[in-house]
């Protein structure tokens, strides 16, 4: 998952790493640990609690004064810990490649197409072909 700035928008796009199920597409005018949390409460609550949450090293993520190397301290929330595998080394984004290329997808499709978020998700779950999964859709491939 990772967070994307455009022009004051804020987006949180979160996948599923195995199958690149996307699970949520939320936008928002500020970044805060706030909205990052509702949204990732949410998708636990419709999907269920996922094995590990991979993110960018963010302040919205990773609160920065609490951060730790090798793990990511709870927020002022209150929530459980959240294990993020971006602070084991600082500086490095190499497990959200997908995500990082979802934003750019997202951006170029939804603008050609005329898509609003939640209308993308259907057509990007359930009807576009994807090539790194033999040109299947993501509800195909999840599926078998």
């Amino acid at each position: 998952m990772a967070e994307m700035a455009e022009a004051s928008i804020c987006r949180l796009d979160v996948i599923d790493d195995a199958c690149r199920y996307l699970i949520s597409s939320v936008e928002w005018e500020s970044s805060s640990s706030r909205v990052v949390l509702e949204a990732l409460r949410a998708s636990v609550t419709r999907y269920g609690q996922p094995l590990q949450v991979l993110t960018i090293n963010g302040s919205v993520f990773v609160p920065v004064i609490q951060r730790q190397r090798g793990q990511c301290a709870p927020d002022r929330s209150g929530a459980s810990r959240i294990e993020c595998s971006m602070c084991v080394r600082e500086g490095t984004t190499h497990a959200i490649g997908k995500v990082e290329r979802l934003h750019c997808t997202i951006d170029e499709e939804s603008g050609r197409m005329g898509l609003e978020l939640d209308e993308h998700m259907e057509y990007y779950n359930h009807t576009r072909p994807h090539a790194s999964l033999g040109d299947r859709t993501v509800l195909l491939h999840s599926c078998t």
